[in-house]
């Protein structure tokens, strides 16, 4: 959530310096797919922790 405040504040901070529509497409384009790929990675890195742990907490139990 950090990423896209910080991407849409810089983007209204710099627009002056951003003419047309095309560099604002291209920007957002951009962004979109960077916002995209941390969070697939946080959520990957976040799954294989939990599963790492539950493996070795619960790998452990004796199932009579």
């Amino acid at each position: 959530m950090y990423i896209v405040v910080y991407a849409l504040g810089f983007l209204l901070s710099s627009m002056s310096t951003l003419a047309g529509a095309i560099p604002v497409f291209l920007y957002l384009s951009y962004m979109s797919i960077l916002i995209v790929g941390v969070y697939l990675g946080l959520g990957t890195v976040g799954f294989a922790a939990s599963y790492c742990f539950n493996k070795a907490i619960f790998g452990s139990l004796k199932s009579d």
